[in-house]
């Protein structure tokens, strides 16, 4: 493949597809990777130069089998994320390691295996997709929430290690966004977010651009502000009335 290449995890996402519109309007080659095998299609028929990878991120050789479609890249976008509401004690094992895997594990695995080449290269980048729900207690969310606060840490860490490098890693902190994320979560939230597309064509800037650490929107800026500042007691006490009217 000749030009410059991007993978993006979670393709048929939101987020994902609106990242494949965006790199594929500026001639990037696209390997978009996910387990939605009829959404990948119609993702296949867009016209863009686009080769898809179903593959399910949670199986254990789910790197390996990537890494043949595509053995480097210029970009990844790590943008799938799964997880079920539901308080943690009601979890099962099986559950719990879903959850991990889909929103972390998987990503460390990428990360191992595709940072290398790209610090032997001195080039390429990294966009993380982070939440707010990561700067809060998160009833309900609790493992999703973790797992985005620990690759919002992890993206911060590499952003400074790999700073000299010639490789970026850049976290995008989003606030809520207007995706059936929450609907197939089952997460009691009303109203609707931002558009997909604004906050893809903002993270990807920032991507490129090199910054380690954005905020999708003023949303997500107002968000942090209010999450750091809250009271854990308080913000717990004023989730659960949101919830019972959600």
């Amino acid at each position: 493949m000749m030009g410059r290449t991007a993978i993006i995890l979670g393709a048929t996402g939101g987020f994902g597809s609106a990242s494949v519109r965006i790199l594929g309007e500026d001639a990037w080659n696209i390997i978009a990777v996910a387990r939605n095998a009829e959404r990948l299609d119609a993702i296949k028929r867009s016209g863009f130069n686009v080769r898809t990878v179903e593959l399910d991120l949670r199986l254990p050789d789910a790197i390996s089998h990537l890494s043949k479609a595509a053995p480097e890249a210029d970009l990844i976008i790590l943008a799938a994320a799964e997880t079920k509401f539901a308080p943690f004690c009601d979890l099962s094992r099986e559950m719990v390691e879903q959850d991990l895997a889909s929103n972390l594990s998987c990503f460390v695995a990428l990360l191992q295996h595709y940072l290398p080449s790209m610090r032997a290269n001195q080039s390429g980048a990294v966009l993380v997709m982070s939440s707010t729900a990561a700067l809060r207690p998160a009833p309900g969310i609790a493992l999703y929430a973790a797992a985005k606060n620990f690759m919002l840490s992890l993206s911060r860490s590499l952003a400074a290690e790999l700073r000299t490098e010639g490789v970026t890693v850049t976290c995008c902190v989003a606030g809520p966004m207007d995706t059936d994320f929450a609907s197939r979560a089952g997460y009691p939230r009303s109203g609707r977010g931002t558009s997909p597309d604004y906050v893809a064509r903002k993270a990807i800037e920032a991507c490129l651009a090199g910054k380690p650490l954005i905020y999708s929107d003023w949303n997500a800026m107002w968000r942090a502000f209010l999450y750091r500042n809250l009271p854990d007691w308080l913000f717990a006490r004023l989730w659960r009335v949101g919830a019972r009217r959600a």
